[in-house]
């Protein structure tokens, strides 16, 4: 199964080693480093509010992958969600995936909503395959 179709990967998963990463980003949108810090916060404290553990000494890696442009005071931003695992020899293996792309004006561009674009995807998922 395509991992972007694979939600029943995350059935009976408990918890992930959660990281946000910024692949692209344009300097006239602000400070690299402190979005990055923000949202990476922003990202767990979300996670946990859904009732997903965050370790980072859990196995199951979960990556919010954000990719930034900025035109004329509008910055579009690419998000992705993977969960992967450690197969054997070290090696991560892709389980499942989701993304979106969205638009703001850069005074509207907030590290909350960025790491709840991410949130959502991974936590709706889980909380369909972990029904309480």
């Amino acid at each position: 199964v395509f991992p972007e179709s694979n939600g029943k990967a995350l059935v009976g998963v408990k918890a992930f080693n959660a990281i946000v990463t910024i692949s692209t980003w344009n300097e006239e949108t602000g400070d690299r480093s402190r979005m990055l810090k923000n949202v990476q916060a922003a990202f767990e404290l979300s996670l946990r509010r859904d009732g997903i553990i965050v370790d980072t000494n859990a196995q199951n890696y979960l990556f919010c992958r954000l990719s930034f442009a900025e035109a004329f005071s509008l910055v579009a931003y690419s998000y992705t969600v993977e969960y992967y695992t450690i197969a054997s020899a070290g090696v991560r293996r892709l389980q499942w995936m989701r993304h979106g792309i969205v638009t703001v004006g850069r005074n509207n561009l907030l590290e909350e909503d960025v790491a709840k674009d991410c949130t959502k995807l991974v936590a709706n998922e889980w909380l369909k395959q972990n029904p309480k």
